[in-house]
């Protein structure tokens, strides 16, 4: 019961950081190349 609560918000949490992680990458790269 609790372990699975915390499981998906363990999920829920790793997901927003991978999202987050991507999103820098790719203000990165556009910042990069030169984009706005």
């Amino acid at each position: 019961m609790k372990i699975e609560n915390a499981f998906i918000s363990v999920h829920v949490i790793f997901g927003l950081l991978m999202s987050v992680l991507r999103s820098d990458i790719n203000a990165m790269n556009i910042g990069d190349r030169g984009y706005t």
